[in-house]
């Protein structure tokens, strides 16, 4: 059974934005796939407070990755998991893989105008995309780019 890995955690924010959204419906699409294909989902949170309602098959389950921060859930606790607990294939749907990854890696890129724009973002933010683009390049098996 291949089990695939979803960092779930822009689901639990209470503003849906364009990536919450693009998620939510991600996942909405695949949870008609079949339940007759071994396919395990495991949806990665960082607390049980999911803000919009998914309906899904008994293949599909969510796991909750305590973290005592606010902060660095993915390139912490979601690594931490990682190390120990790799899934087939890990998807993450916005920009940054976690420093550890699935045995395979799928990130999506929804927008890099702080390349050539980087008047509009904080030195720390710019340094932070930056780097999150280059670990996706780096590690991704695939990127996606929605738009």
């Amino acid at each position: 059974m291949l089990r695939v890995g979803i960092d779930a955690s822009p689901l639990t924010r209470r503003h849906y934005t364009g990536t919450e959204w693009y998620l939510w419906h991600l996942i909405s699409e695949l949870a008609k796939i079949p339940t007759e294909i071994a396919l395990e989902w495991i949806l990665y949170l960082p607390h049980e407070r999911l803000t919009k309602k998914l309906i899904l098959p008994k293949n599909w389950r969510f796991k909750t990755l305590w973290w005592p921060i606010s902060r660095f859930w993915l390139s912490g606790r979601l690594s931490i998991e990682m190390a120990v607990n790799k899934p087939d294939l890990l998807f993450v749907p916005a920009n940054a893989l976690p420093p550890i990854g699935g045995k395979k890696s799928i990130v999506s890129i929804h927008d890099i105008g702080f390349v050539p724009h980087p008047e509009f973002y904080s030195r720390e933010g710019q340094r932070h995309l930056v780097r999150s683009l280059k670990r996706a390049k780096r590690m991704a098996d695939r990127i996606i780019t929605p738009s």
